[in-house]
């Protein structure tokens, strides 16, 4: 459950990076860095300085801009359909906008939802016209996985493959966050929306996308860790930390449901949630919408995304 606390300690622990649109403040998380300098550090096994200046650049400050732009759809989305921003904080895993919910149900938070993935179109289009320019159409470094030795043709060859990898790296954001229907990410939120909006109730919803949730955590923390210790992929402990943190949050979204405790949860037990899939329910544990409590106050409910 996140309440109002919570939020004021994150932004307590983490690094001010000023504001943008509608005056949104923007924080790091301390921990942000500190993966950073994990990645570094894996890299260094390989003994080459120009991979580990593009990991620098990669899962630096072009990680943090994408994550920035992508939380910012989020954000102004929200506050176009009236709901409240309480501001941005990136992480390890990503980062998320600390939006109150909106009037409008779950077809506004499906919308909310879509369009943090959706801003990575055009940046991929961004990416792919910088590579464009500096290989001169040349398409022989665009590939999701690189030779070391691309990094050594000189200049063209260097940035090349740097901005082959940040096109790359919003491609692969897009299809995670969007297609991949595992609470809290993207696909999890509107695998919700949806749910809810088709009339599903409530309980049977949260328990829907908890067990999918729960399942595709699974399979990835196994994945993530057979690909570095088996295949030797920097990358892959990152698959694991995000499948753990996956499995935490729907672990704890059907540990609610199953103790009828749901009006508890930052998204389901939301007014606007409970309202709309009241009708539906049959002898559930949903309460009345007078009777919500506390977490779904508007600075309560978030917009998490992993990366």
């Amino acid at each position: 459950m996140t309440t109002d606390d919570d939020n004021a300690a994150s932004f307590g622990r983490s690094v001010n990076l000023g504001s943008c649109i509608y005056g949104i403040p923007i924080k790091a998380h301390w921990s942000f860095f500190a993966l950073l300098g994990v990645v570094m550090l894996s890299g260094i096994i390989r003994f080459d300085p120009l991979y580990l200046a593009l990991v620098f650049l990669l899962y630096g400050p072009i990680l943090l801009i994408t994550v920035i732009v992508h939380e910012l759809g989020h954000a102004i989305t929200t506050k176009k359909l009236g709901g409240t921003v309480g501001g941005i904080v990136l992480w390890p895993l990503g980062g998320f906008a600390m939006c109150g919910p909106t009037s409008g149900g779950a077809r506004e938070d499906f919308l909310v939802s879509l369009a943090g993935p959706l801003s990575h179109l055009p940046q991929m289009l961004f990416w792919l016209a910088l590579y464009v320019f500096t290989s001169g159409g040349d398409f022989v470094y665009f590939r999701n996985m690189f030779y070391i030795s691309s990094l050594h043709d000189g200049a063209i060859g260097f940035f090349s493959t740097l901005f082959a990898q940040g096109f790359f790296l919003n491609v692969e954001l897009l299809v995670f966050n969007l297609l991949i229907p595992a609470y809290p990410l993207d696909g999890g939120r509107c695998m919700a929306s949806i749910l809810i909006m088709c009339g599903v109730e409530i309980k049977r919803a949260a328990m829907a996308t908890s067990f999918t949730a729960i399942v595709i955590s699974s399979v990835l923390a196994v994945w993530g860790a057979v690909s570095t210790f088996v295949y030797d992929n920097t990358g892959g402990i990152f698959l694991v930390f995000v499948g753990l943190y996956i499995f935490a949050a729907s672990k704890l979204l059907l540990d609610l449901a199953r103790q009828d405790r749901l009006q508890e949860h930052p998204l389901f037990g939301r007014a606007c949630y409970r309202q709309q899939a009241a009708p539906t329910a049959s002898g559930s544990s949903a309460r009345a919408p007078g009777n919500v409590s506390s977490p779904t106050d508007p600075a309560s409910a978030e917009e998490s995304d992993i990366l």
